[in-house]
């Protein structure tokens, strides 16, 4: 019988290293996998590099600023639309008085 896998799993990776000039990169993801019978979803959001130089280890995180620009933008549209809804209501309440 074929091994079951998890429904959902969320985890954080390690890619491949890439080595060049003394250094060697390894970039980490952190993993979302969502299944379902006949299918499922998988998502990957890369949250740093490590970088290892001379013997010592660094971690770089990074920065998606995509996401902080999305969730601007999100919080924008929410307060023109909670804006646009309370003028609407009182235009509504002033025209029924």
């Amino acid at each position: 019988m074929a091994e079951r896998k998890p429904m959902f799993r969320y985890v954080l990776v390690d890619g491949t290293p890439v080595s060049a000039g003394g250094v060697r990169a390894t970039p980490q993801a952190r993993v979302l996998e969502v299944r379902w019978p006949g299918g499922g979803l998988v998502w990957n959001r890369p949250v740093a590099v490590i970088v290892k130089r001379d013997g010592t280890t660094s971690q770089m995180p990074i920065v998606d600023a995509t996401r902080a620009a999305q969730l601007a933008l999100g919080a924008f549209a929410a307060l023109v639309s909670m804006m646009a809804a309370a003028r609407a209501a009182r235009t509504f309440r002033r025209g029924h008085e």
